[in-house]
């Protein structure tokens, strides 16, 4: 009787221990199936996060690389306009009238002898308000530099086609000097940084051709940086003396036996 309670008593203990290692073993394996699915759940969350944060550094890599190309050729299409009123500068004071010469509408004229040079310049700088300025962006520094160029070709159109000799003209060739300094220098700048100088209301946008001689000479406000060191300021004009044909550089001609 005794031995077989303590039979039985090993025999229930034993069972016991068998349930409890059985339920051990159960709750362990749960636990680290778990404990697996939450580390691929983690795995695979930081596979998302790699993935997103490789896709948005690629993405900001290719909007920065587009970014310096619009920038290449914006300053491209700048430096590329530059040299078209470059082109046009020596022949600034030929310009009024140089239309009318080349077809008068009122009997002989005299002709400019870099005449036929000045119309082709303006022929090239007619050419950049279709071709580069279309080029230069959509910002508001690139808009304001392709206004500022259209501008300077429309304003040297009509000054080609009014004669010098008319209300003005010489205020009329003082301000287009001045507008073209004006343009190239925005052109250089926005080739430069992106930027344009600000023009303030102390002068208009453009110049008004006609205006009487003693009216003062269309002027930025405020004066760019740079404006007193245009190299402009050092050129010898290219004017026609009244009743001749020759060409006038701020000397007298030299005359036969001198």
């Amino acid at each position: 009787m005794t031995a077989d309670f303590w039979t039985a008593i090993g025999t229930v203990a034993l069972a016991a221990a068998t349930f409890v290692a059985l339920a051990y073993t159960i709750y362990t394996t749960r636990a680290d199936r778990r404990q697996a699915a939450a580390d691929r759940r983690d795995a695979a969350q930081r596979l998302r996060d790699e993935r997103e944060a490789g896709e948005r550094r690629l993405r900001a890599e290719r909007d920065h690389a587009e970014a310096l190309r619009r920038r290449e050729r914006q300053a491209d299409s700048a430096q590329a306009l530059l040299q078209r009123v470059a082109a046009l500068q020596p022949y600034l004071e030929v310009i009024p009238g140089t239309w009318l010469r080349r077809n008068p509408p009122l009997g002989p004229v005299v002709r400019h002898q870099h005449d036929e040079e000045c119309r082709a310049a303006i022929d090239t700088l007619r050419h950049g308000a279709w071709a580069e300025t279309a080029m230069l962006g959509r910002g508001d520094a690139a808009a304001e530099a392709a206004t500022r160029y259209r501008s300077l070709v429309k304003l040297v159109e009509d000054l080609a086609r009014r004669h010098l000799e008319g209300p003005g003209g010489d205020r009329d060739v003082r301000a287009l000097r001045n507008y073209a300094r004006w343009v190239r220098i925005s052109l250089a700048a926005l080739a430069e940084d992106g930027a344009v100088p600000p023009i303030a209301g102390g002068s208009a946008a453009v110049p008004l051709p006609g205006l009487a001689d003693h009216m003062p000479a269309w002027l930025p406000h405020p004066l760019p940086p740079g404006w007193t060191d245009d190299p402009d300021d050092d050129l010898e004009p290219l004017t026609l003396r009244p009743g001749t044909a020759e060409l006038e550089t701020g000397s007298p001609p030299e005359t036969a036996g001198t």
